[in-house]
């Protein structure tokens, strides 16, 4: 076979490989129960989301919930995180395993039904790709909290769009930190924001301990 038909069919092989990468991601909806989201039994269908897949929470498929309370099970990678319609909190509690989150990243932006509701993750994550956190703002602009009790790390930039985020241990992922005009971060109790970036006070403005984002961007410290 000559080298051109080799490549040909490399290319080919690529092609074919990233057509069904594309095929198979999908958004894979909560069961109505409590199983560890690495079982299958805890999505609709029986198959839990994988690195491709988006994990969906949806509160008029389980409209009885009033909080959503989970463990991970064991490591788990999905390709992002949508939650919509929420009639509670929802909470990923920390069993000593990892989430790991693709490009789609957490898209929490939605009109919950419970204007107090808050969404917890005591679980280490670690980025496997650029991505973007929208965070629900509420009518009144302030919106629910969004609480990150464990580092998070891996492939940055994280940028924040919308909402306010509270981290409780050190943000490590590379590339550091965007923050939209419409997003603010709690520094919590360990101060990451100074600890971690050192161009943070360029970005946002410290009010009523919060740091409010001023239009410019926050970037982790030259090794």
């Amino acid at each position: 076979m000559t080298g051109r038909g080799v490549g040909m069919k490399a290319r080919l092989a690529v092609g074919l490989v990233s057509m069904l990468a594309t095929v198979h991601a999908a958004e894979v909806q909560k069961a109505d129960n409590e199983d560890a989201l690495a079982l299958g039994s805890s999505w609709v269908g029986g198959v839990a989301p994988g690195g491709v897949d988006t994990a969906v929470w949806d509160g008029e498929l389980i409209p009885d919930a009033t909080n959503w309370v989970y463990g991970l099970g064991e490591d788990v990678a999905w390709g992002g995180i949508r939650v919509t319609n929420s009639p509670g909190s929802l909470a990923v509690t920390n069993d000593g395993s990892r989430l790991t989150l693709g490009a789609g990243g957490m898209d929490l932006d939605v009109g919950m039904m419970n204007p107090s509701s808050q969404v917890s993750f005591d679980v280490p994550i670690t980025l496997a790709a650029p991505q973007t956190w929208r965070g629900w703002r509420g009518q009144d602009g302030n919106g629910a909290g969004h609480y990150f009790w464990r580092p998070v790390d891996g492939t940055g930039p994280l940028a924040l769009a919308t909402g306010w985020f509270a981290f409780y241990e050190p943000l490590t992922m590379s590339d550091g930190l965007n923050m939209a005009s419409g997003s603010g971060c709690l520094s919590g109790r360990t101060p990451w924001c100074t600890a971690r970036f050192r161009s943070v006070r360029a970005a946002c403005s410290w009010s009523t301990s919060r740091w409010r984002p001023s239009g410019g961007r926050a970037s982790r410290p030259a090794a």
